[in-house]
């Protein structure tokens, strides 16, 4: 795979990168439209709800960006 195409690393990162950019449009449009689900309201001011991040909802969000990383090169390699 790494001599014809890409190696597993360069996937991965273009894999993450695309997600990211859907789920911020999809983010991004929700919040315009102020769409309810199950109940649940998204926030209007996004970076009003960015700045009550404390370090425990940090901390998590990193801990599953590592952990989803390694699951996901560990699929693609083998």
């Amino acid at each position: 795979m790494e001599k014809y195409f890409c190696n597993t690393y360069e996937i991965c990162i273009w894999e993450g990168l695309i997600d990211l950019i859907i789920i911020i449009t999809t983010l991004s449009i929700v919040n315009k439209i102020g769409v309810t689900i199950a109940g649940i309201y998204h926030p209007d001011n996004l970076i009003e709800y960015l700045k009550q991040f404390n370090m425990e909802d940090a901390f998590l969000a990193l801990l599953s960006i590592v952990i989803n990383g390694v699951y996901n090169i560990l699929i693609i390699a083998t």
